[in-house]
């Protein structure tokens, strides 16, 4: 959908403004805007036969959304801004207006779920790209960006996209990762050792057995004890056994526990 960028583009083009609940507006428009159309047309374009011509329809019922509500741009917005209620108006809109164009219920209702990630996705992006618009938002609220370095943005962003990225369609369907991902169990060799009286020197035999474990739960307990010793681990299977979903997962669900940044400290050399 080719017009969501143009959409983009025009909004850029409107003006820049230093009335901090125009500031607060136009922020969230824009990143609405962006995760709308990123989403549809990554994962309902090619069922969708006017959408170009009814976009507009989109965007307008999208800008009387966000007028005819009063949100709050504060800390815990900015802290936590997939839980405003005003994106789960947009959500009611969006899958209204995806069943209008013939999306099955379950199939709309499977897209509007990711919603929220894709908006904090674009927040974070419009935030970061426009930051000096946004400096006066800076003076009159305290969000993560007022005294957090450059370091700690970074965190905020990466993290955000690490849930897009699970949030993300796959096989050219509406679902994604993290609405089919199924945890993996996983296993590893453990040594055990047994005396032989057989004879009259002792001797020790060695034996190796599975030890079956939860995939994520292990690689958790591993992250609470560092220890210098053990900083590697290592997962292996064959090609489709999940090694890639499963660390697409775990390192999302990592960074939004707020885990992410101790765990990579602890296997700092110093």
């Amino acid at each position: 959908m080719e017009l969501g960028n143009d959409t983009v583009e025009t909004l850029s083009a409107v003006g820049l403004t230093t009335e901090p609940g125009e500031l607060a507006f136009l922020l969230i428009r824009r990143s609405l805007t962006k995760a709308l159309f990123d989403l549809v047309g990554e994962s309902a374009s090619q069922y969708l036969t006017q959408s170009n011509k009814d976009s507009m329809a989109l965007t307008e019922q999208l800008d009387f959304s966000i007028a005819s509500q009063e949100t709050q741009i504060d800390h815990k917005f900015l802290d936590r801004p997939a839980d405003i209620p005003l994106l789960r108006d947009v959500q009611q809109i969006l899958n209204q207006w995806l069943e209008i164009h013939g999306l099955s219920p379950s199939s709309a209702q499977t897209i509007v779920e990711r919603l929220p990630t894709y908006f904090v996705y674009a927040l974070n992006q419009e935030w970061r790209q426009n930051a000096k618009t946004y400096q006066p938002l800076l003076q009159v609220i305290d969000t993560p960006f007022t005294k957090a370095g450059e370091r700690e943005w970074a965190w905020a962003a990466y993290n955000a996209l690490l849930q897009r990225r699970i949030h993300e369609g796959i096989f050219d369907e509406p679902f994604s990762l993290s609405q089919i991902y199924i945890p993996l169990n996983a296993y590893y060799q453990e040594d055990t050792y047994k005396k032989d009286t057989g004879d009259e020197i002792s001797r020790l035999g060695r034996n190796r057995r599975r030890v079956v474990v939860s995939l994520e739960k292990e690689l958790e307990r591993w992250l609470a004890s560092p220890n210098p010793q053990d900083t590697i681990r290592v997962i292996s299977g064959g090609p489709g056994s999940g090694k890639s979903s499963f660390a697409r997962i775990f390192s999302a669900r990592i960074a939004q526990a707020g885990k992410g940044k101790g765990a990579l400290r602890s296997t700092s050399p110093d």
